[in-house]
């Protein structure tokens, strides 16, 4: 998938916004995944107290982004809470 393509579909899956970036722009005082585009690579990087560490290298848009994908579905803290029959109304 593309960067478009995640964006969208990390929003609709719920997950939240400040775990993630995908345009490499993360406060520094946040933890959180961070993909770029760099010398026509891609990287998928973790920032954890300011620090940026890279943990994988692509050499296509889709291979980081279905990785980045998978490796936030990995942790259920990633998505937000829901309360079963709030869907929809604003409270969940």
């Amino acid at each position: 998938m593309t960067r478009v393509e995640l964006e969208i579909r990390l929003r609709e899956e719920g997950f939240i916004e400040s775990t993630y970036s995908l345009y490499g722009d993360i406060p520094c005082s946040q933890e959180g995944f961070i993909l770029i585009e760099k010398n026509s690579f891609w990287q998928v990087l973790y920032n954890e107290r300011g620090e940026n560490r890279v943990l994988k290298t692509f050499d296509s848009e889709t291979n980081a982004c279905d990785w980045l994908y998978e490796e936030l579905n990995k942790d259920p803290t990633m998505k937000r809470l829901t309360t079963p029959g709030l869907a929809g109304t604003g409270m969940e």
